[in-house]
């Protein structure tokens, strides 16, 4: 209706830059980008907001957290990119 979503981020995954409990302000774009901060319905997990690593060329895209552990051997969540919901353009808290 407003063209905009608003989700909280939970957990640590994006920290620092988005701490557990903020509120951030979303927007649907046609082209996404390797860095781009996604509100995303994930078909396991939910709605939730994560960094898109990777974007493929077969309409996949590759997310992770921020704060992940560089040696984590944890792959990256791979998703349609209809299933992404908005881009991060703001955030209120």
């Amino acid at each position: 209706m407003f063209g905009f979503s608003i989700s909280r981020v939970r957990g640590t995954s994006l920290a620092p830059q988005l701490p557990h409990g903020s509120i951030v302000l979303f927007r649907r774009r046609k082209g996404l980008a390797r860095g781009d901060i996604v509100l995303v319905d994930h078909p396991e997990l939910g709605r939730i907001v994560r960094k898109i690593t990777t974007v493929g060329r077969r309409g996949n895209v590759y997310l992770a957290g921020m704060a992940r552990d560089e040696t984590s051997e944890e792959p990256s969540s791979r998703i349609a990119r209809e299933l992404v919901r908005g881009v991060k353009f703001g955030k209120l808290f």
